[in-house]
């Protein structure tokens, strides 16, 4: 029983028979982001993320509903919280 491992990668039921987990894995958090940016009623947006496991594989799963959805995402930026400089190229790109 997992309280923190998001990884669509564990719901292969086949793979991980025993796998549990108490959060919602990236698929099923993403696809709820997307589905926000639509009841927001958003054609367009910009997306941001942690660079890490976590992070890139939520964007991966977001930037493909989001495409399915008909959903334009402008612009994808990754960022290290530890990186001061990548954060400030992240947050003037957010300010264009």
């Amino acid at each position: 029983v997992s309280h923190a491992a998001t990884c669509e990668c564990l719901s292969n039921r086949k793979e991980y028979p025993s796998f549990f987990r108490t959060i919602a894995s990236d698929y099923y958090q993403s696809r709820a982001l997307v589905y926000l940016v639509k009841q927001f009623g958003w054609s367009w947006v910009g997306a941001v993320n942690s660079d890490n496991d976590y992070g890139n594989n939520g964007m991966a799963i977001f930037l493909k509903a989001a495409k399915e959805e008909g959903i334009c995402v402008e612009y994808s930026e990754k960022f290290d919280r530890t990186d001061t400089a990548k954060i400030i190229k992240v947050s003037d790109i957010i300010k264009k």
